[in-house]
């Protein structure tokens, strides 16, 4: 990947989670970290079916 292309994934990625922290705190919630040990751990259900928008971004295996 490109320099410019990795910036704009990053950009987006940034810009993705503070719209979700917005979305979670106007229902009273609030994002908690993984643990660093759980990190990766688990295989991401959504992968496993196909689905999974998140890539390298996703916390699961």
């Amino acid at each position: 990947m490109q320099h410019r292309e990795q910036q704009q994934v990053q950009q987006e990625s940034r810009q993705f989670q503070q719209e979700h922290d917005r979305a979670l705190a106007q229902n009273g919630l609030q994002r908690t970290e993984i643990p660093p040990a759980m990190k990766k751990s688990r295989m991401c259900s959504f992968f496993e079916q196909g689905r999974c928008s998140r890539g390298w971004r996703c916390s699961f295996a």
